[in-house]
């Protein structure tokens, strides 16, 4: 996992069930240079959801707001 990931994904789990913010998550990730890095924080959260896959949690996008992670529902059989 690259280290701007893992930044992110210590967020995602210290707030676990809990809305973090773009703002947020953009300030930790590239800081005063938050704004020219949108799309770089959308790639970042791609790949951790594509990591995540393997295990039961997921990143949901709370539109416009932010992102929450989650454990993932078992499927009942």
């Amino acid at each position: 996992m690259a280290a701007s990931e893992a930044v992110l994904m210590r967020e995602l789990v210290d707030n676990f069930g809990s809305l973090v913010s773009r703002s947020k998550l953009m300030q930790l990730g590239w800081g005063n240079q938050s704004a020219e890095n949108r799309n770089a924080l959308d790639l970042r959260i791609l790949r951790l959801r594509r990591r995540l896959r393997f295990v039961s949690l997921r990143v949901v996008t709370a539109w416009g707001k932010g992102y929450i992670l989650e454990a993932e529902e078992q499927d009942k059989i």
